[in-house]
Order: structure tokens, then sequence, then C-alpha cells
């Protein structure tokens, strides 16, 4: 019985130290990000802790919201921060968790009304920098715009994001 209590303690502490380790990681990504292209186009993403708890039958099942605005050759195109609040059902356009030491990302793209998947991965060497890559799903594809946009998407793809606040 000794035993079985001790062992107890070691597993709460390892699963505190992880959950501790879990957060720090997580908070990396909170913030402002930008990008910036050549010409004039603009990308800006806000990502933020979720505070709503969820129920057993609502979970919820991410751990960063997030929001963009999106600007290509100067003019707006898509953005949902005049939605921005502090919960998760203000309609964020990002939802996000921790896999693999990335941040894997559901996007919802505004225009094209469709989701994307992809990663937002801090870059070592830059702490304040990440590169943002979403998944091309098959062949279809609704206009041919070249790189960085991915084929019937409207924001753009492998890029990388400046941490601005």
């Amino acid at each position: 019985m000794k035993y079985l209590v001790s062992l107890s303690y070691v597993i709460l502490f390892l699963n505190l130290s992880i959950q501790a380790q879990y957060k720090t990681e997580l908070k990396d990504y909170f913030g402002t990000w930008r990008w910036v292209s050549g010409k004039q186009d603009t990308l800006l993403v806000k990502l933020q802790p979720v505070t709503e708890k969820g129920t057993l039958f609502r979970p919820v099942l991410v751990d960063v919201v997030g929001y963009h605005y999106y600007v290509s050759e100067g003019k707006f195109v898509e953005g949902n921060f005049s939605r921005l609040r502090d919960t998760i059902s203000s309609q964020p356009s990002i939802g996000g968790k921790i896999i693999r030491n990335m941040l894997s990302l559901t996007f919802w793209d505004i225009t094209y009304n469709d989701f994307l998947r992809g990663s937002l991965r801090l870059l070592q060497e830059y702490p304040r920098k990440a590169i943002l890559e979403f998944s091309v799903r098959g062949e279809r594809s609704i206009d041919r715009r070249p790189e960085p946009y991915p084929n019937a998407r409207t924001v753009p793809n492998n890029i990388v994001l400046e941490k601005i606040e």
C-alpha cells in the first residue's frame, strides 16, 4: 500500500510537470503574428488561449483560438479581427493544439468557406518567427494563383510570420 501511494505521487508529479512544460510551449504562440510580401500583401494572425471550459456535451477540443486579417496588393481580402473577443464562441477563424512540437491548426478560409489543415512551427534559431504551412488537398483548383497561394485558397502558404506583440 505504501508503494502504491508513493507511485501515485510520482505519477501526479510527472503529470503536473508535463502540463507545465506543455503550457510553456503553448504560450510561445500567443500574440500577434505578421507576414508581409514585396507586393503589399499582409497577413495578420492573432492567437490567444481558449478561456471557455466546455461541457460534457460540448467539449472544447482546442487550446488556442485565433483570428486573421488578410490584405492582397494593398486591398482588404478577408478577415475576422472585428469578432475578436476572449471566448471560443466569438467565431474565431483559427483553432489549434500542440502536436509534435508545433501548433497544429484548423484555419477557416472565409472567402471559399472552407477549412484548411496546417501548422505553425516556431523557428528555434529565431524564436519570434514561425512557418505557417497548409496541406493542399486533392487537385481541385478554383483559381490558379502562383505560390505562395495553395490552389483554391485565399491565404498564402509556406510563409514566415514574425511575432509583433
